[in-house]
């Protein structure tokens, strides 16, 4: 069922002189509708046809219990408020409120109200232009974040490393785009006042989020990849292909790497794999020492800002700032002609992390498969925005009626081996008898092949359909009390005493990657983040077997060959969409 809004306008309007005191002016950005509730429990209201390029109606499925309503909104929004006592017995909807302002309020009752929060704005640099009314990037003063104005050097736009630029404030980023869209000419960079200025709930510049898949990826990395690429033999070329195209990484890395030589064709995905895990260990026999740790300096800079937990804890963003602060100073003395823009925003993505935290948490990627599933529901020319919101509609009432579990975070065993002979394994057989004293250590102890941990899933080598991944290599820690992480293999997990454990085969920890560029000048900056980051172990597994509870297991590893010995690093992040 819906209603006519048209005929509730007019009437809101009869009675808007008389009305209109009563409005709070601290709520200029709340537009009321009316519900009316249907048989199947929706919420409906349409939009007036006076306002161009809105939807005509937005359904949003929603039970009135609080708690349904709150779960499902949740998912939808980054934040939901319930006020059960806001009671209004004439809802009067403004016709000129309604077309200057945002839907951030909706209400089901007399009892409940749910206030929608925007937080933030993000995309790649052409949607931010229109949608923000802000120039694009080839023209002057087109950070959004500082008054950086840029140098057009031999046609292309350079922006320079400085110091301190000089930041736009929100109070200065408002006056500016007001007097913009009065004058109607540029002013620094605005050309007049955004649309989405009164529907955010944080203040611009400070809502936009640099998509750094876009900037960091696609754009800055791809260019400084495929510089360094042409400064290879062709013999160097072949091997560091074959090296990328060969490389093993854990199961759940939906794509791994590609050749260089097709980069034109490489998704942000691969590209973040080379640039947080292959390029260093795999490039560093063709590279110029000094150049490649120039570049190490951004991509420790970029691991910290995208490691989950934080690298450092409170000192990451610090770090991370310090590291790109060198690398953005000296990019002028191995690079020419490509500081451009998107090299610029890296030197904002301190505050973001500071307001937004890792980089694995806004990508604007999976928002954009999600917006191109909402947008493959329709046909015909017409009416999409009716269709749309149909088929979504529709969505939302499947998906309540499924039953949902709730989301913990857990650790279990799968995958038994019931064929398993325990008498080959002597260290079962030991810690078995250091914890239980049963006679039957066949019934006591369960062999598996494979274990969740904390949500995620590590293999061992019992389990042989792996394939070429590899979610078997490991880092852990021995015991709670010991800090020394080290680095193995799982050959199997057991199950005794309501305990989960995993015997792993360790790999002696060798000299420290951040020796071999000892003789750079940026050794001092690297030593931290690089040895954190990357750890050489030996070539071949030691004779020392640890059994540890699976708790102690850190995170899966992705090895390279290294010389005579191997590089482990860890997974960065293991939440990131793909």
């Amino acid at each position: 069922m819906s209603f006519d809004l048209k005929q509730s306008l007019n009437f809101a309007e009869l009675k808007r002189s008389r009305k209109i005191q009563q409005h709070n002016e601290n709520r200029k950005k709340i537009r009321r509708v009316y519900y009316e509730s249907s048989l199947i429990d929706n919420l409906s209201f349409h939009v007036s046809d006076e306002l161009p390029n809105v939807v005509s109606t937005l359904a949003l499925n929603m039970n009135t219990n609080p708690e349904s309503t709150n779960k499902i909104v949740h998912d939808c929004l980054s934040k939901v408020l319930f006020e059960k006592d806001a009671q209004d017995e004439d809802n009067i909807i403004n016709l000129e409120e309604i077309q200057s302002n945002a839907v951030n309020c909706v209400i089901i009752d007399h009892n409940h109200r749910i206030d929608l929060k925007f937080l933030s704005i993000t995309g790649d640099s052409p949607a931010l232009r229109n949608i923000l009314k802000f120039i694009g990037h080839g023209g002057y003063f087109c950070c959004n974040f500082c008054y950086t104005r840029g140098q057009h050097i031999e046609r292309k736009r350079q922006y320079f490393y400085e110091k301190k630029p000089v930041l736009r404030y929100s109070s200065t980023y408002n006056k500016e785009s007001a007097a913009a869209e009065k004058t109607k000419k540029i002013i620094y960079g605005h050309k007049g006042i955004s649309i989405l200025q009164n529907i955010l709930d944080t203040k611009l510049p400070e809502a936009i989020i640099i998509d750094y898949q876009h900037v960091s990826l696609l754009r800055h990395a791809k260019t400084v990849l495929s510089t360094i690429y042409k400064q290879f033999n062709p013999s160097h070329r072949r091997l560091i292909d074959i090296k990328l195209k060969n490389q093993c990484f854990p199961h759940f890395f939906n794509r791994r790497m590609i050749p260089f030589k097709n980069l034109s064709f490489i998704k942000a995905i691969e590209l973040r794999n080379i640039l947080l895990y292959g390029f260093l260990p795999l490039s560093y026999e063709f590279m110029n020492r000094e150049q490649l740790a120039h570049f190490a300096l951004f991509i420790c800079s970029f691991r910290l800002y995208h490691s989950q937990p934080p690298m450092f804890g409170r000192e990451t963003v610090r770090i991370a700032n310090q590291l790109f602060e060198q690398y953005y100073k000296d990019h002028k003395k191995f690079y020419r002609l490509i500081q451009n823009y998107v090299l610029h925003l890296h030197s904002h993505y301190g505050n973001q992390y500071v307001n937004y935290g890792s980089l694995a948490n806004i990508g604007c990627f999976s928002q954009e498969d999600l917006l191109g599933h909402i947008s493959s529901n329709t046909h015909g020319t017409r009416y999409y925005g009716d269709q749309i919101v149909h088929y979504y509609n529709i969505d939302f009432s499947l998906n309540n009626r499924l039953s949902k579990a709730k989301y913990e975070i857990y650790s279990k065993p799968i995958d038994l081996n019931a064929d398993f002979i325990i008498d080959n394994y002597s260290i079962i057989i030991e810690y078995h008898n250091r914890i239980c004293k049963c006679l039957n250590i066949s019934k006591c102890i369960s062999i598996y092949r494979r274990c969740i941990i904390r949500n995620n899933t590590f293999h061992s080598l019992l389990y042989k359909r792996g394939t070429k991944s590899k979610s078997y290599f490991i880092s852990y820690y021995t015991s709670t009390n010991d800090d020394e992480k080290y680095f193995g293999f799982i050959h199997l997990f057991f199950y005794c005493k309501d305990t989960t454990y995993a015997v792993i085969e360790r790999f002696q920890n060798m000299q420290k990657f951040s020796s071999s560029f000892k003789s750079s000048s940026y050794f001092d900056l690297l030593k931290k983040p690089l040895d954190s980051c990357f750890s050489i172990v030996s070539k071949e597994p030691s004779d020392i077997f640890d059994v540890v509870e699976i708790g102690h297991i850190i995170k899966h590893c992705i090895v390279f060959d290294f010389e005579q010995h191997l590089i482990v690093t860890e997974v960065s992040a293991y939440h990131e969409h793909d």
